[in-house]
């Protein structure tokens, strides 16, 4: 399971540049747009579809960097209340659960991307994009996460059960739990 979390954290770094690059692109193609729209009074055309490509990117690239950042929305003044080893447990199944939602979303975007490509769906705009194309990137994104949440998950209810988490005494959270970038 350790080589798994390492191809993870490999394509992590990829997933990171390009979702930053999508953000360095959307930025600059929002300016060029502004600049277009009120100096020659002529938008792009294309800009706005792009920008929602490029959007999509950032999303779904940025979902195993937020997950080992511990950025994803929590709600924990719930669990702060519930003793330290209940709170091991319940963290164990949030765990599981998550595995879960990750799986029926990919099988969902999934499903959608193939939906797609047999109805040969196109954006009704200038550029006429082929809809399965950008809409890959989801599965993608959902996949390359799911991998690392395969693998912490793993990882967490193995120490769950052999009984080595560990709290950290600021903030009475299992310290598995405070994810670091490898």
């Amino acid at each position: 399971m350790n080589s798994l979390k390492k191809l993870a954290g490999r394509i992590s770094y990829i997933e990171l540049y390009i979702a930053c690059l999508s953000l360095l692109v959307l930025t600059f193609l929002m300016t060029i747009g502004v600049f277009a729209r009120y100096l020659f009074n002529a938008p792009l055309v294309f800009g706005d579809e792009i920008s929602i490509y490029l959007f999509v990117i950032i999303i779904f690239f940025g979902l195993e960097y937020t997950w080992i950042k511990r950025e994803h929305i929590r709600i924990e003044f719930i669990i702060q209340h519930i003793p330290a080893k209940s709170r091991n447990y319940l963290e164990g199944v949030l765990h599981i659960l998550w595995l879960g939602f990750c799986a029926l979303l990919l099988a969902g975007t999934l499903n959608l991307v193939i939906s797609f490509y047999q109805q040969h769906v196109h954006a009704f705009t200038v550029l006429g994009t082929a809809l399965w194309v950008p809409a890959l990137i989801m599965p993608i994104g959902i996949a390359i996460f799911l991998v690392r949440l395969l693998a912490d998950t793993y990882q967490y209810l193995s120490k769950l059960f052999r009984g080595k988490l560990a709290f950290d005494r600021g903030t009475d959270l299992p310290s598995e739990t405070k994810r670091e970038s490898d």
